[in-house]
């Protein structure tokens, strides 16, 4: 966790992202040419509002004005800096980017909410059905939500997204209570794909989730 930096932000960091504009001097050519294609408001605003997040995370790590376009997976890149991964997720107003260099890096936010029986039946591993029947009743839509996100998180450690079955990934949580604030740990095994360290918080009714593998 010490060498991934992160960081959330919402629409209100800046008065231009809330009417769907660029805020100036934010995109290169190449970007702002991804920006005039994407054809709807909700896209244009997620986009928009990942690439503010990630290029405020990046001050200090890569000079001037980094671009960020995607390689053919989708997959964040930043031009000129192949040793640095990064990983941007956004869900309503919020986007969180997370970045380390020399590993390759996962992020994902989902908002707690219900989720019928049939999700968990379909998109989960035994162990974590198991996990989600022993839970308290009010905890369960914050547990369905918090494995769901990390294994969307590992599917982007991985690269993959969500072309390889969720069962593949098995999110394993400690016995240990979650931290009352900041990052608490997981872990992720990806079956022959390997397996690697993860964290997640809540904040303000959404779950936060954070992967990282070394390379």
């Amino acid at each position: 966790m010490n060498d991934v930096l992160w960081l959330m932000q919402t629409a209100a960091a800046h008065p231009d992202l809330t009417q769907g504009r660029a805020p100036a001097g934010l995109l290169t050519p190449a970007e702002a040419a991804c920006f005039a294609a994407l054809k709807t408001p909700k896209r244009r605003h997620d986009w928009l509002l990942g690439r503010w997040t990630a290029k405020r995370l990046l001050q200090g790590q890569v000079p001037g004005n980094p671009e960020i376009l995607n390689n053919a997976d989708g997959v964040p890149l930043v031009t000129g800096c192949p040793a640095l991964s990064l990983s941007i997720s956004h869900c309503d107003d919020r986007a969180v980017c997370a970045a380390a260099w020399q590993h390759t890096v996962g992020v994902d936010v989902e908002r707690i909410a219900p989720r019928q029986p049939v999700f968990v039946q379909d998109y989960f591993t035994p162990l974590e059905v198991a996990q989600v029947d022993q839970a308290a009743p009010a905890q369960r839509d914050t547990l369905v939500t918090l494995i769901w996100s990390a294994k969307e998180t590992a599917l982007k450690v991985l690269h993959r997204g969500l072309s390889l079955d969720t069962r593949t990934v098995q999110v394993t949580l400690p016995a240990a209570p979650p931290a009352a604030a900041g990052w608490s740990p997981l872990h992720l095994d990806c079956g022959p794909q390997g397996s690697f360290p993860g964290w997640w918080r809540m904040e303000a009714g959404y779950v936060f989730t954070l992967a990282v593998n070394a390379r």
